[in-house]
């Protein structure tokens, strides 16, 4: 059974407890049911998931039933839900799925595994404290494909890069590379922008001598090459989150058949205090709100 614990003034319960309002009710076999789906559904095109939790505040529940469902690594932005990971016993690697700030270094080295990385000051300095620490660290590098997320735009520029973490950095791993798509910029993930991502690759590893471990694909808006059959072969990761836990994204505004996967794994739960008939414009001089916005209203 789900704890009923406190995050953030809601309640998060299993479905069988009734107390606390506002309540988010959690319900831990369809989570389960769609991790699974999604795995089987990626492994099947030889792509393994990092399973991101950052939504749920790596909820040890949610957790753990991703992981019994078989990703392949657990994610999150939050390098404070990393360490709650690690000290609940996650043995599977824990990936940081944005580039560290300097100051989360330490803890980084210490109880991540892998890590999202665009900055070459920033590589140095994790390079750094894995010495200290007597530790290795993997790093994926990310590639700007047109989202202005993170990552290196210029293609030269992410050899380079490249090049240098696997010949100066003796303590990190060059693990593979990544990019973001369908954040920031709104770029839907395609063939073409994904397969620019697999030549780079490509050309890496001929740099280097070995084969790169992952290349990363983007996150849920790339299933959508998945399910047309358009994904490029070398693309071996996903990283995936709202797709699973909510699998809404995808049927609302992609128009995909989400009816495999469970909508309603979450859902939110609140009393209604007040009832009454008012009018649709404020009534009176209209200065600031609580927020110190002066909107405008349609009556």
């Amino acid at each position: 059974m789900l704890e009923n614990t406190l995050i953030n003034d809601i309640h998060i319960k299993s479905i069988e407890e009734q107390e606390g309002f506002p309540s988010l009710e959690v319900n831990l076999k369809k989570v389960y049911e769609n991790t699974k789906y999604v795995v089987d559904l990626c492994e099947n095109q030889g792509i393994s998931v990092a399973g991101v939790v950052k939504v749920v505040h790596a909820m040890p529940q949610v957790v753990s039933e991703m992981d019994k469902a078989g990703c392949k690594y657990l994610a999150t932005s939050r390098i404070n839900q990393v360490i709650a990971m690690r000290k609940q016993g996650v043995e599977k690697p824990i990936m940081l799925i944005r580039i560290p700030m300097h100051s989360e270094i330490k803890q980084l080295v210490e109880y991540a595994d892998i890590s999202l990385n665009s900055e070459i000051e920033t590589l140095k300095k994790i390079n750094e404290e894995c010495k200290n620490q007597n530790k290795e660290h993997k790093v994926i590098l990310m590639m700007d494909l047109g989202d202005l997320r993170e990552g290196v735009v210029d293609q030269e520029e992410f050899l380079n890069l490249a090049l240098y973490v696997e010949k100066e950095l003796n303590n990190l791993r060059l693990y593979g590379i990544g990019t973001n798509l369908g954040c920031y910029g709104s770029v839907k993930p395609t063939e073409d922008n994904l397969g620019k991502l697999c030549d780079v690759a490509e050309k890496i590893e001929s740099l280097i001598g070995r084969e790169l471990d992952v290349i990363s694909g983007g996150a849920t808006s790339s299933l959508t090459l998945i399910w047309d059959g358009k994904i490029p072969s070398k693309i071996n990761n996903l990283r995936i989150g709202e797709g699973i836990l909510v699998a809404k994204d995808l049927d609302d505004f992609w128009k995909y058949d989400m009816s495999m996967l469970h909508q309603d794994s979450f859902i939110l739960k609140a009393q209604i205090v007040e009832v009454k008939d008012k009018p649709s414009h404020p009534i009176g001089e209209i200065f600031i709100d609580a927020f110190g916005n002066t909107p405008t209203y349609e009556d």
